[in-house]
């Protein structure tokens, strides 16, 4: 008995202790649990009466068809195919292709990079591709087939695929396509753009040997190509022959040949000494300060005063003005002259009176070795004035 009444009073007890806890902890957090019941009673007053229910989504657009039997035109499919292509949702593109076909119509409007792009994206197999594209050539004809296969050759350039372009070449003359300029210029390109100069080189010999004349923009990508291969004269070559469509009756002036090719041609004829036979093709074409200082560096450097005089009329005939620096390299080649070093010091000072120990120094330099006292006791005279 004692041992039972003992029993029960230490059950009491512990219970006695643990309500005990339980109320100082609910006193303690009484704040807390405030809020928190609050926060479950605005949530029943606001949201308790509604449930979640799927939603479908309202446009003013029906659902796109999923298969090709459910376009009632093929006007429809037409525009269902440019938004499917525009959204860039190959699967889409996919349906609409098919339900072209089930229509047999092959007058409406089809993007066909776009087709060629879904095929590839749904991992269809490139012999599949090509036979759905030349059968639809085939069938399409009519002139608009060149713009077609150019935008779809465009596409694949883009994307760098080069080996689907290969097989696309092999295939599309059972269409009867030919390439054309705007075909040379596209693969010209994206060889180039690939590092893959002997296929741009075949290239150009494939268009000459077709007669197809090269765009503007496919010959400054030969120029880039010689430049890379530091073939100067293929270089030259190709530069005389689209300085005529840049001077030519057609063009709007000697303006519109880009200065940058012009420049790195200037930099090419100095690196390989042919300076000389380059610089009768620069009178026609826009020449920049960086382009003229680089000739007049290297007529100083083959000590050719006849050159240097040519490369400084051809820069007063642009009316491209002399920099310090430049100043001092014409000064420089012509320091056994000392008539022409006179002159050009008093232009020197007169246009750029802040001239500084450059100019001072090349001056010197060429009194030094002419024994020109006279024209030293001028420049000791003017820097001693401007020269702090």
């Amino acid at each position: 008995m004692n041992s039972s009444s003992y029993t029960s009073n230490m059950s009491v007890a512990v219970e006695g202790d643990f309500f005990s806890q339980a109320w100082t902890f609910l006193v303690s957090a009484r704040l807390e649990l405030t809020l928190f019941l609050a926060a479950l009673l605005a949530h029943f007053l606001l949201f308790g009466n509604s449930t979640p229910q799927k939603t479908k989504h309202k446009s003013g657009k029906e659902a796109f068809p999923t298969t090709a039997q459910q376009f009632a035109s093929a006007k429809d499919v037409e525009s269902a195919l440019a938004e499917a292509a525009r959204g860039n949702q190959p699967k889409q593109v996919l349906t609409c292709w098919a339900a072209m076909k089930k229509f047999n119509d092959y007058s409406i409007a089809v993007p066909l990079a776009s087709v060629v792009e879904a095929m590839q994206k749904c991992k269809k197999d490139g012999d599949y591709i090509l036979r759905e594209v030349c059968n639809f050539l085939n069938r399409k004809g009519g002139s608009s087939s060149s713009t077609l296969i150019n935008d779809l050759l465009e596409s694949l350039a883009k994307r760098h695929d080069s080996d689907f372009v290969e097989r696309l070449l092999v295939s599309l003359p059972s269409t009867g396509f030919v390439l054309d300029s705007r075909s040379y210029e596209i693969l010209v390109n994206m060889h180039f753009t690939m590092r893959n100069f002997e296929m741009v080189d075949l290239l150009v010999a494939q268009a000459k040997a077709a007669k197809v004349p090269l765009t503007t923009r496919a010959s400054i990508v030969l120029i880039k190509t010689a430049l890379k291969t530091q073939n100067f004269k293929d270089a030259l070559s190709t530069f005389r022959e689209l300085k005529s469509l840049w001077t030519g009756p057609a063009a709007a002036g000697p303006s519109t040949a880009p200065r940058q090719i012009v420049g790195h041609l200037v930099d090419m004829a100095c690196k390989e000494h042919e300076l000389k036979l380059f610089l009768p093709e620069l009178a026609t074409v826009p020449l920049s300060e960086d382009a003229i200082q680089a000739m007049v560096t290297e007529a100083v450097r083959e000590k050719d005063p006849e050159l240097l005089q040519q490369v400084e009329s051809l820069a007063r005939e642009k009316d491209i003005a002399f920099s310090e620096s430049t100043y001092g390299l014409l000064m420089k080649g012509y320091r056994d002259h000392d008539d022409k070093v006179e002159k050009l010091f008093q232009e020197a000072v007169a246009k750029k009176p802040d001239a500084g120990p450059e100019l001072c120094l090349a001056l010197l330099a060429c009194c030094q070795q002419s024994r020109n006292f006279a024209l030293a006791d001028q420049a000791y005279k003017h820097f001693s004035e401007s020269m702090p």
